[in-house]
């Protein structure tokens, strides 16, 4: 997968013909390849990839960040990880899970500037998102996103660190009473219509569970993310991060 995010990319003007200009338009240009990777508004602002990462990566410094990026479709869509290896809490023995902070940003006017924070599973690398408002926050691509990577700012989103690295640490006895909580096999649990999530998934996830050892609330929502992270028919992070979004909710349903 392509990682090189720090490509030119320009706003131009769209032109009928040869002379006229359609004036309530742009292109997205990424000038290194003359690909198109978007047509938008007048209004719409660029928040480059790199504005993105390196304003995540100078204010995560002290914590010995470790990061993963993916991008698609010519580089209009970038998905970026950072984890954080010394904020992290033992589940049950050798489950360990890890605090991280997941960023998505496109050239294209199909999403917004989209930041979440989340955990990741260690003992298969699933990626895990702890809630659907779990410290999530929007920057659309109009008259918001300005500084990105300013002093204020990045002040914020050191605030914010360590905001979730208490909230992290307060979240884990949930996840103590989801290892705790025996669920029995069957039940609807990997019902479309209990779990959004697509059949073949949840076909994945059901043998994965049936499978296991762990027929906890804890087991059954890491056969789902196993499923999510391993068993895509195509590579989408933007899916992936969405789709364990919907499986929280439904193990949170189900303790609470």
């Amino acid at each position: 997968m392509d990682t090189n995010y720090n490509f030119p990319v320009e706003l131009q003007p769209i032109y009928l013909g040869s002379k006229k200009e359609i004036s309530n338009r742009k292109a997205v240009v990424r000038t290194d390849t003359e690909a198109v990777l978007g047509v938008v508004s007048n209004e719409y602002e660029l928040v480059r990839h790199a504005t993105v990462i390196d304003a995540f990566r100078e204010a995560g410094k002290k914590y010995d960040i470790q990061e993963k990026v993916s991008l698609a479709q010519n580089g209009a869509y970038l998905f970026y990880q950072m984890t954080f290896p010394k904020v992290e809490a033992e589940v049950t023995k050798g489950d360990i899970v890890r605090m991280q902070m997941v960023a998505r940003n496109s050239y294209n006017s199909m999403s917004s500037l989209q930041i979440v924070f989340g955990a990741l599973r260690l003992v298969c690398t699933n990626g895990m998102v702890l809630g659907t408002k779990f410290m999530q926050f929007f920057y659309r691509h109009i008259g918001e996103v300005g500084g990105l990577n300013s002093e204020v700012t990045l002040s914020l989103y050191r605030e914010t660190y360590k905001k979730y690295i208490k909230l992290f640490g307060e979240k884990m006895p949930l996840i103590t009473t989801m290892a705790k909580k025996e669920l029995p096999a069957g039940d609807g649990l990997f019902d479309k219509e209990k779990v959004m999530l697509p059949k073949y998934l949840l076909d994945e996830a059901k043998v994965s569970f049936e499978g296991s050892k762990d027929h906890t609330v804890w087991g059954y929502y890491n056969s789902l993310t196993f499923a999510i992270s391993h068993k895509m028919k195509k590579e989408s992070p933007n899916l992936t991060l969405g789709y364990g979004m919907e499986a929280w909710k439904v193990v949170e349903r189900l303790v609470n």
